[in-house]
């Protein structure tokens, strides 16, 4: 993995949480706070809860596009995840957001600078 050189990051460099193990994806630089965006897919309702009462999710076709979502065992990071689409009674794609700034960079790393592109 690379050391994060902070002001060289840009749209598409790929960052990856050292605890979490999760990647995300660069998607603005704002000089002193980036954000970042991971696709979520949602196959097994029992893994998460929904909406801001977290209420257990039974079904994914309980779910509709604009509805929040939680990970059931996530204890790293708490991120608002949102549904963006439903495909059916089984599936369901969503996106969760972060900014960072540059005293947050000691817990992620620079996986892949620009999707590897450069």
């Amino acid at each position: 993995m690379n050391a994060i050189d902070f002001p060289r990051l840009s749209r598409g460099d790929i960052l990856g949480h050292k605890n979490s193990a999760l990647t995300y994806v660069v998607m603005g630089h704002y000089g002193t706070r980036v954000t970042v965006a991971r696709n979520v897919d949602i196959t097994n309702p029992p893994e998460w809860l929904h909406g801001s009462d977290r209420s257990q999710l039974y079904r994914v076709s309980q779910l509709r596009a604009g509805d929040t979502v939680h990970y059931r065992g996530s204890t790293v990071m708490t991120a608002l995840i949102v549904v963006t689409a439903v495909y059916g009674n089984d599936h369901a794609t969503a996106v969760s957001t972060l900014e960072i700034t540059k005293s947050d960079l000691e817990g992620w790393e620079l996986i892949n600078p620009h999707g590897g592109a450069r």
